[in-house]
C-alpha cells in the first residue's frame, strides 16, 4: 500500500512494508516536489491495530497541516 500526500510544493508518502521479524513497518517520507531536500522514517509496528493506530496519526497530522491525499 502506498499513500501520497501533496500539498503546494510539498510532498508526503506512507508505505506498508513487512520486516524480518514478521511486523509490518509503517515507512513515512518527505520532502519538497522539486528540490533534494527532505527525510524519513520507519515506524515498527507489531500488530494490525498498532498500523492502524499510525495510519490514523498520520492521516488526521497531513489534514491538519493542509495536505490532500492523491489516489
Amino acid at each position: 500500500m502506498l499513500q501520497t500526500w501533496l500539498k503546494e510544493d510539498r510532498f508526503y508518502n506512507v508505505q506498508l512494508q513487512t520486516n524480518l521479524f514478521g511486523g509490518t513497518s509503517v515507512f513515512c517520507s518527505w520532502g519538497s516536489r522539486y528540490g533534494k531536500r527532505g527525510g524519513y522514517k520507519i515506524i515498527f509496528c507489531d500488530s494490525e491495530l498498532e498500523v492502524n493506530s499510525a495510519l490514523q496519526v498520520i492521516e488526521k497530522r497531513r489534514r491538519a497541516r493542509g495536505y490532500k491525499l492523491t489516489e
